[in-house]
């Protein structure tokens, strides 16, 4: 029964250091600008309003939310502009969260 244990032990130690040597978030001047911030605390219910941002996530990505709400309820995300990113490359929709 020991040893399951220290096996154990050594399975949850590792987890953590395999999550310390991932791979950074992109540098602050690598991310692209945005008119809105997204505030703490987050948003846990948006409403169905349809008023499409493009959301700017901490890697830099560019990604179409539905709402500023719906977009700044993701925690990766740090802020938006507003309008549907130019290259339309990710679309959410309402309801797929």
């Amino acid at each position: 029964m020991l040893f399951i244990k220290k096996l154990f032990g050594l399975v949850v130690l590792s987890s953590f250091v395999v999550a310390c040597n991932a791979t950074p978030d992109q540098p602050a001047s690598e991310i692209p600008e945005v008119s809105n911030q997204c505030k703490e605390p987050r948003p846990q219910m948006c409403t169905m309003i349809y008023q499409p941002v493009c959301g700017v996530d901490k890697a830099g990505q560019l990604k179409t939310y539905s709402s500023d709400c719906n977009a700044c309820s993701h925690v990766e995300v740090v802020g938006y502009n507003d309008g549907a990113c130019e290259d339309n490359v990710s679309t959410e929709k309402q309801g797929s969260q």
